[in-house]
């Protein structure tokens, strides 16, 4: 479990906003539950951004972004 923490920081480290590479939002909400489960709740949460960066308007997305800001 460790391992996946460590790869989700590292792939989240490049990103620095805008439209993240790789471009696949699906990856992106799979990197903020990985870090969610780690309890690195600000790095997930940067993760759901680069996500939504992707698919703006995807509602699950968004739920899940707003629940990170409770």
């Amino acid at each position: 479990a460790r391992g996946e923490a460590g790869r989700a920081l590292e792939l989240l480290s490049g990103y620095e906003g805008g439209l993240p590479e790789p471009a696949d939002a699906e990856l992106w909400a799979l990197v903020a539950v990985i870090l969610l489960e780690h309890d690195r709740k600000e790095e997930a949460a940067r993760a759901m951004d680069a996500a939504l960066a992707v698919a703006p308007d995807d509602e699950r997305l968004l739920r899940q972004r707003a629940m990170l800001q409770e």
